[in-house]
């Protein structure tokens, strides 16, 4: 009991000294924000944080709102889910069987080098608005995972390997026990470091498609506008939703 309550107390002792710090740094960058809103003195260029948490509080009491939310944020989940799940099947396809490597590496450095923009612009002569921020995060995440998972593949411990050729331990078997905890590490640096660059392209490619019900069409539409405040909003809203999720990934990650 005593021990319980120990843990509990040097849990929150944790939490705190965690907090504090991170809150402290957000509190000095809205104070330089607003210093800064103060000195430019045009609302057009820097909207105070004041301006900017009351449109966002303005926005956040309509329906429309958590729409556009809700379906940009399921169109940046869906490309990156299609693009963990597929990287994870093209990397293993391409440790154990070399020839698919060979055939694949020349698409990956394709998916790697050429500007998302220029995909976006080539998409939008082939599929719908709406689907165009899914095969953007899509393309933006597969090379991470490519090269992450065939990182922790070729890393595995050669030793177990050899062990595993003495017992004759093959196939699926292999995999369960000895590639795929290898893997772990690599897989949990890709799922948090592909995030954010998910959200980046699938925004990206509503703001240049402005498809309907999207973040990236109410960016566009503050910036034609000039609704520095509305832009600023929907930035924080980003924001906010991004730290969300890689704080709630991070959180189950370390429960696995």
């Amino acid at each position: 009991m005593k021990r319980s309550i120990a843990d509990k107390s040097n849990q929150s002792n944790r939490i705190v000294k965690k907090v504090i710090p991170t809150a402290a740094a957000v509190l000095f960058w809205i104070g330089l924000w607003w210093f800064a809103s103060i000195l430019i003195g045009k609302e057009v260029v820097l909207p105070s944080p004041y301006k900017v948490f009351i449109r966002l509080a303005q926005n956040i009491t309509t329906s429309r709102f958590w729409l556009i939310t809700a379906i940009s944020l399921l169109r940046v989940a869906s490309g990156f889910v299609f693009a963990l799940a597929i990287g994870f099947i093209l990397s293993l396809s391409a440790f154990f069987c070399s020839p698919i490597r060979t055939l694949l590496n020349p698409f990956i450095s394709i998916l790697r080098s050429v500007p998302i923009a220029s995909f976006i612009l080539f998409f939008y002569m082939w599929l719908s608005t709406s689907n165009i921020p899914i095969v953007s995060a899509f393309i933006v995440v597969l090379p991470v995972v490519w090269e992450n998972v065939l990182m922790g593949l070729e890393n595995t411990d050669k030793g177990l390997i050899e062990v595993c050729k003495v017992y004759k331990i093959n196939g699926i078997t292999r995999l369960k026990i000895l590639y795929l905890p290898s893997l772990k590490p690599y897989f949990n640096a890709t799922i948090m470091s592909s995030m954010g660059m998910a959200w980046k392209a699938a925004v990206a490619a509503e703001v240049l498609t402005t498809p309907k019900n999207s973040i990236g069409k109410e960016l566009y539409g503050a910036k034609v506008y000039l609704d520095s405040v509305d832009l600023f909003a929907w930035t924080a809203v980003i924001i906010i939703l991004s730290f969300m999720i890689e704080s709630l990934i991070r959180r189950r990650l370390r429960k696995r």
